[in-house]
């Protein structure tokens, strides 16, 4: 995990690449939560750009917990948790070896992520709109 600050134009906070171990399985959901999902189990929704489809937004990590807390107690189980940074990393790059999980090129990017322009019109869309990575 990190970055090697001469082939990816990472931070220097995410330096030194090195190899870490995640000593059990882990799993994510297919979508980040909706604001659909959120209002159901919370009652309410703290986002600014509205849209059932949407992710839910303007949540901090108190906030977070408290879904998480919510969702384990509903379905009677304990696994529901935030991912540790390895294993986040390990998941956006579906285990590459590269800068980005297709390569190292970032003009492929407009594919899997909103960027840019797109990403400076000040809303969120709906989830499942670009394309995914393999995993």
């Amino acid at each position: 995990m990190g970055a090697d600050l001469a082939r990816e134009n990472g931070n220097p906070d995410e330096t030194p690449r090195r190899r870490v171990t995640i000593s059990g399985d882990y799993y994510f959901g297919e979508y980040e939560v909706t604001q659909e999902r959120w209002t159901g189990l919370m009652g309410y929704n703290p986002s600014q750009f509205k849209g059932r489809s949407n992710p839910v937004e303007n949540v901090s990590w108190d906030m977070a917990q408290e879904f998480l807390g919510k969702l384990n107690q509903k379905e009677g189980t304990l696994r529901y948790r935030p991912p540790s940074e390895a294993e986040w990393e390990r998941a956006a790059r579906a285990g590459s070896e590269t800068a980005y999980f297709w390569g190292d090129d970032a003009n492929a990017l407009e594919a899997f992520a909103w960027s840019g322009e797109d990403y400076d019109k000040g809303s969120s869309r709906p989830v499942g709109l670009k394309d995914p990575n393999p995993w």
